[in-house]
């Protein structure tokens, strides 16, 4: 049935495509797309495993390494899901892996200030190599779990999560060589991905939300090296929240800030944004993705890069700083590589070896989780460990589909022989099984929140 859509967006939309808004809203009424981004390393890809896996119509134009689905399937129904072994995500926002690729530094310090669910912090994440750092925030208590569970999915220890806003980077002027911010705003082009959504929109959304968008920018910014770049980004066709977000950029930052332009983006189909609206003329190098026009939901990005120092108008109240010491970890089995173990809170983290590089600042920030855990002097393991891109060397049983939804579940499958063991599918550890007491048993530790929730079919 066709999304019943409020007549001051048609309205508006109208305008700004003149000709090609039928074709538009008739894009709106059909299925949105999906795509995966495949895990680079947990699971070795390749185009016949992904046609024998999914059904795939083709890869995503500007970033070749993600497929767009004919249909969405039931991840849930999948164990490499749980595993870790491909991300879900919306063809249209993997642009960013695009842009970083051009102009992201792989071993640089990148920060994601609006990061959950997490799809784009683990596109940055996946495109740094090992000595790269990302710091992912996300300030919304109820969003936050869904980022610290996909992050841990992935399986990297190069990265930290503070469930913080942006506030928390502006007291790190001029730190990060490339900065994220995909803010929150009206949402208009997810209508057809999350028709619920259209029942929240009003007239006014985008101008209030303008004013958090702007503080969300400014303070990204201070924290943007000199010579580092700034991508902003939306999921709105709202010109309030788009380009005149852009144009603010650059009439308030003058000669600290130069706008990049994309020109390859045009040959996907993706737009030029608006030189004009209400009046206000738009310089700002500015691109938006239309449904109609591309096979992915509405989109928007401008890129800048910091140009000279930019202080905070007024002064930025520091963060209860991440307080840890280092810890002498004893754990039963040997990770492959070179690492640290730091304790915070009765939690212990692993940390890349070169963590004292990036200490200093990592002590300034409400940092909630880092690395990834890991469980030192007890008996059960951490389920983080298992999922890790370079997983334990230990025992490793291989389960089939039936079992390993079983384990999924919290079953324990089958008995193991030793104390630990890691469970994998096609090749792909999904936790772990353990014995505890005494007599001892085997348990399976997999925590609730990473457990199938769903009943399996009888």
């Amino acid at each position: 049935m066709p999304i019943p859509l409020p007549s001051q967006f048609l309205k508006r939309m109208q305008k700004i495509l003149g000709e090609e808004f039928k074709g538009f809203l008739d894009a709106l009424n059909e299925s949105p797309r999906t795509a995966i981004r495949p895990h680079p390393i947990k699971w070795s890809w390749t185009q016949r495993s992904l046609e024998e896996h999914f059904s795939v119509e083709g890869r995503v134009p500007w970033f070749p390494d993600a497929v767009v689905l004919k249909e969405k399937p039931e991840f849930w129904r999948d164990p490499l899901f749980f595993g870790g072994a491909y991300y879900v995500q919306e063809p249209s926002g993997l642009i960013v892996s695009h842009v970083f690729k051009r102009f992201g530094k792989p071993d640089g310090l990148v920060a994601d200030v609006c990061g959950a669910p997490g799809g784009k912090s683990i596109q940055l994440l996946s495109l740094l190599n090992d000595t790269g750092f990302l710091v992912s925030a996300e300030p919304v208590p109820a969003r936050y779990p869904a980022l610290e569970e996909n992050i841990i999915r992935w399986g990297k220890v190069n990265q930290a999560l503070m469930r913080a806003d942006s506030r928390a980077f502006a007291t790190l002027p001029n730190q990060f060589d490339f900065v994220l911010s995909d803010v929150p705003c009206s949402g208009e082009g997810m209508f057809r991905k999350e028709p619920k959504s259209v029942r929240f929109w009003k007239p006014n959304t985008g101008k209030k939300l303008q004013a958090i968008q702007r503080q969300i920018i400014t303070n990204a910014l201070i924290s943007t090296k000199v010579g580092g770049y700034f991508l902003y980004t939306t999921c709105t066709f709202n010109p309030e929240e788009n380009e005149l977000n852009a144009q603010w950029v650059i009439d308030t930052f003058g000669s600290a800030v130069r706008s990049i332009p994309l020109p390859e983006l045009t040959q996907w189909n993706i737009v030029e944004g608006l030189d004009e609206w209400d009046g206000i003329k738009i310089s700002a190098h500015t691109y938006r993705f239309y449904p109609h026009r591309v096979k992915g939901e509405g989109f928007f990005l401008a890129l800048f890069q910091k140009t000279d120092v930019i202080n905070p108008e007024k002064q930025v109240n520091a963060y209860r700083g991440f307080d840890f010491k280092p810890l002498d970890c004893q754990m039963p089995y040997q990770l492959p590589f070179e690492h640290r173990v730091i304790e915070s809170q009765n939690k212990q983290f692993i940390v890349p070896e070169w963590f004292d590089k990036i200490e200093a600042m990592v002590r300034k920030l409400p940092i909630k989780y880092i690395g990834q855990e890991v469980a030192c002097e007890t008996n059960k393991p951490a389920h983080a460990t298992a999922l890790l891109t370079n997983p334990p060397l230990t025992e490793r049983i291989p389960l089939s589909y039936d079992d390993a939804m079983k384990y999924l579940k919290g079953n324990v499958p089958r008995e193991i022989s030793d104390k630990y063991a890691l469970v994998e599918y096609l090749g792909v550890p999904l936790g772990w099984l353990y014995k505890s007491g005494t007599p001892p048993r085997t348990k399976n530790p997999i925590p609730q929140t990473f457990r199938l929730k769903r009943s399996l079919p009888l």
